[in-house]
């Protein structure tokens, strides 16, 4: 709520800055910037610049006042300028290369560092910027040594010590994560980079109720930050607790009633709840407060469900034009490319995440299906069995080898696929449906009954098995037990 107060105070004060020197609208804003008000204080360094384009300070303000409120972009070009105004500022090539590294440029913030540490080998926070740099690059061990010598010149550089806790979590060294998460937190027991780690440390472990534990409890210490309560209801969401979700987004509304996380969050419930236009409205509004990654993406998926394919590319590119690396939004564009018969396109950009990372087993998986609408089948069943290794649990892909290779008279093949997808996800409809489909028509009713006996769960979702168990009773002549079924 102080945010907000801070914001309209900011509105009431422009009113009467008309005519005050570029002097005194930049320490105007270095008060908001001092009062934790990043967005007021852009609005004074602003005008201070159509005062004088010149006025380095008030642009230097300004780019650390677009990192405090997360618009990347607008720090990026102001620094960039700065950078032409002064290249002795070392200070401008540190402040620069965290942005690149929170862009996700990391190649860009190296040559920055590698610039700053020839004149200054002993900085700990650009030996920092520089793990994190090889972090974002996936080079472990490289990340590591930066990380530690960064440490051994300053163990007090908490940020350090966290992104070296990252780096020892994503290797599976979780004790010793641990032991410097705990040390971050005795030190310093309301930092909340360190909680948020810890809750991630969590749920990799499985961990879900413990997770939810540690940012109920970072919520307390953060009382001023909507954020532990908005990855509190994602988690809730992800659970299919739907009631303990939207008791989430009131307490969002009642607390932080204006805050991006809050319209954020009330969108990505909506979007749940398959009220979709609700959900666009909700987005956009989070936006406009606070542009994010995950509302562009949820906004996307909204647009794509809702059968706006153009809408939907537009929202998963403005986060390729900030996080060109963003593979989650690559593959939406190039699925909705797939689905317009765009298939060159669609393989562009498949082509793209799979250059960046041959482990995308969700990009190969669709990489096979622009293959198979381009007419080259083997080629997309060798993308599909590409998927399948690395990730058995891609149901699509399992399913569609089954279709293909049926439709190549490969019965034993066909029928042994789509028996491995129901194994995978056993809950899963489409895949069971099929496979009972085919016994049908092979005039294998007793199989057709069997396959959907075991796919029974005593809930509502079992009226459509139900259903098709009715009718292969019907094809046999049991009259009596087809409208049984038929009733249940």
């Amino acid at each position: 709520m102080i945010k907000y107060i801070l914001v309209a105070l900011t509105v009431l004060l422009l009113a009467g800055c008309g005519g005050k020197s570029k002097e005194e609208l930049c320490a105007k804003g270095k008060e908001e910037l001092g009062r934790g008000n990043p967005n007021g204080a852009i609005v004074f360094f602003k005008k201070a610049l159509e005062v004088d384009q010149n006025f380095a300070e008030a642009r230097e303000q300004l780019a650390t006042a677009y990192i405090d409120s997360g618009r990347f972009e607008g720090a990026e070009r102001e620094l960039k300028k700065l950078n032409v105004q002064f290249p002795q500022k070392l200070e401008l090539k540190l402040q620069l290369a965290k942005v690149y590294n929170s862009t996700r440029k990391p190649d860009d913030a190296l040559k920055l560092l590698d610039e700053y540490l020839a004149q200054k080998p002993a900085d700990s926070v650009a030996l920092e910027y520089k793990g994190i740099s090889f972090a974002l690059k996936k080079d472990g061990n490289e990340a590591e040594r930066f990380f530690l010598q960064a440490l051994q010149i300053n163990p007090g550089n908490f940020e350090a010590k966290l992104e070296l806790a990252l780096v020892y979590a994503a290797s599976g060294r979780d004790a010793s994560a641990r032991k410097l998460i705990d040390e971050v937190i005795t030190a310093k027991p309301d930092n909340a980079k360190a909680y948020n780690l810890l809750a991630q440390m969590e749920l990799a472990r499985g961990n879900k109720a413990k997770a939810l534990d540690v940012y109920r409890k970072l919520s307390d210490i953060s009382k001023n930050d909507p954020m532990p309560l908005y990855r509190m209801g994602l988690m809730y969401l992800e659970l299919g607790d739907m009631p303990k979700a939207e008791q989430v987004s009131s307490e969002l509304a009642r607390r932080f009633s204006k805050s991006g996380e809050s319209a954020r969050f009330a969108g990505i419930l909506s979007f749940k709840k398959k009220s979709y236009t609700e959900a666009i409205a909700a987005l956009q509004n989070s936006l406009k407060i606070q542009p994010t990654l995950d509302g562009y993406y949820y906004l996307g998926m909204t647009y794509y469900v809702s059968g706006q394919l153009e809408s939907a590319i537009s929202q998963f590119r403005a986060i390729l034009d900030r996080f060109p690396n963003h593979s989650r939004s690559r593959i939406m564009i190039g699925m909705i490319l797939l689905q317009q018969k765009r298939l060159d396109d669609a393989m562009a950009e498949m082509r793209k995440v799979i250059d960046e990372d041959h482990g995308n087993a969700f990009a190969h998986n669709v990489m096979g299906s622009v293959l198979i609408a381009k007419g080259l089948v083997d080629e997309g069943i060798r993308e599909f069995n590409r998927a399948i290794e690395l990730d058995p649990s891609i149901v699509d892909a399992h399913v569609k080898k089954g279709l293909i290779s049926l439709g190549r008279g490969q019965e034993r093949e066909g029928e042994a696929e789509l028996i491995e997808a129901i194994n995978v996800k056993p809950d899963l409809l489409n895949s069971r449906m099929l496979l009972f489909s085919y016994y049908m028509k092979r005039n294998n009713p007793r199989k057709a009954e069997s396959i959907i006996l075991r796919g029974l769960t005593g809930k509502p979702s079992d009226a459509p098995l139900y259903n098709a168990l009715a009718g292969a009773e019907l094809s046999q002549g049991k009259i009596d037990e087809s409208l049984q079924n038929f009733r249940k």
